[in-house]
């Protein structure tokens, strides 16, 4: 014990990636930030799934180590849909504050530590009239350019969803529209068009702690795609190692979709076809790991259609990020896939506009993306200073360097 109060105080390190630590820094200034896990007593890590309500519930899970090894603890709440920015980083910071009580206890500050209660107001739990059914609506505008090139994006969705304990369900119709042009000179200019409308129901239900099934079907157009029209209807099964009820900080399942689609071609394909039925089965394996070390996401999906197993995909997905040693982080981020599955690729030559605009989907046998990156750092461990003197100036100024 005597050990415990020779710590002024804990040290501690926040593991969030949506956190605003300038401010939980000036509010709990009781406490030392370190930049390695290593050199903390305390490992916090902050995460959240969305609620069925468009809200979001809170896990903050508290991971003591070194003299407060063993002594762990988890905090929940949530918060609306409604809530903004700073009633968010209230809240957190107000959990955060409680759960570090059981740790400053044992250090020489607990004299220092005050317990107020400020009773709520009686909260009556009024019926939900909406039966936790979510409509959204949502717009998005994307343009960019320069002399030479005109680009602009627009999509219009729709989504209906209800999300309970044992079920979701999300209805969703959408409209995308891409406009691009390139004035190459006074006398050339290249334009192109591009549309994809399209509709999907998902019903997701919950089996037991281990055990989902998966029901989807949709209907879509894509002129990029070679796609008139596209129904599909799928149905699947997924497996998880771990409950449901722990998946928070660890997940690993195992996922079994099978799907039949009807497919209207506007030109013939490669493979002389202007409409086909199409049966296929998909199979993967999810893992997301969040641990002091690091956090790893990957996924391995492998699909083929029936009428010829030559007429598959295999892709890889990874996003690892994780803690060497005292300094060092190595981040890894891509996917690669092996193609072999493109049955609506138009038949004919492909022009150099069709290639440069990229209105027309080309052929390929794989494709890839890979991000790498190391970071070293060394000298102070503490990261307590908050000074937001010229915030995000280099962003600013960037263009007069």
């Amino acid at each position: 014990m005597l050990l415990f109060f020779a710590l002024k105080t804990v040290s501690v390190y926040i593991d969030c990636g949506t956190c605003d630590f300038d401010y939980i820094k000036s509010r709990l200034n009781y406490v030392n930030y370190v930049r390695e896990v290593t050199t903390a007593d305390i490992y916090i890590n902050i995460t959240f799934k969305q609620t069925g309500g468009g809200g979001k519930h809170f896990y903050i899970l508290f991971e003591g180590r070194h003299l407060f090894k063993g002594q762990n603890n988890t905090i929940e709440f949530d918060v609306n849909s409604n809530a903004t920015e700073d009633i968010i980083r209230k809240n957190l910071t107000h959990y955060l504050s409680l759960g570090l009580v059981p740790y400053l206890l044992k250090t020489s500050i607990n004299k220092d530590l005050y317990l107020y209660y400020s009773p709520a107001k009686t909260i009556v739990k009024k019926e939900d009239k909406w039966k936790n059914w979510l409509l959204s609506v949502n717009t998005n505008t994307f343009a960019n350019g320069v002399q030479s090139k005109t680009n602009l994006f627009l999509n219009l969705n729709l989504t209906v969803s209800r999300i309970t304990k044992k079920d979701k369900i999300f209805i969703s119709p959408y409209v995308n529209y891409h406009y691009v042009e390139y004035r190459i000179n006074d006398t050339l200019t290249i334009k192109d068009t591009s549309t994809s409308i399209g509709a999907g129901g998902t019903y997701i239900q919950g089996i037991n702690e281990h055990f989902s099934l998966y029901y989807r079907i949709s209907d879509y157009n894509s002129s990029y795609s070679n796609i008139k029209n596209a129904l599909s209807s799928k149905i699947g099964i997924e497996y998880s190692i771990f409950p449901y009820s722990k998946s928070i900080f660890h997940s690993i399942n195992i996922r079994y979709l099978t799907a039949y689609s009807y497919n209207i071609y506007e030109d013939t394909t490669i493979y002389d076809r202007i409409k086909e039925h199409l049966f296929d089965e998909a199979v993967s394996l999810n893992t997301n790991i969040k641990k002091t070390w690091g956090n790893i996401f990957t996924s391995l999906y492998f699909s083929h259609y029936f009428h010829d197993i030559k007429k598959h995909r295999l892709t890889l997905s990874n996003s690892i990020y994780l803690k060497i040693f005292t300094g060092l982080s190595i981040r890894l981020q891509g996917n690669v896939s092996l193609i072999h599955d493109q049955l609506s690729i138009r038949k004919g030559e492909i022009s150099p506009e069709d290639v440069i605009l990229e209105r027309k989907q080309l052929q390929t046998q794989y494709s890839y993306n890979l991000s790498i990156g190391l970071t070293y750092k060394f000298g102070s461990i503490y990261s307590n200073i908050v000074n937001p003197r010229f915030e995000n100036s280099n962003y600013q100024y960037q263009f007069f360097n």
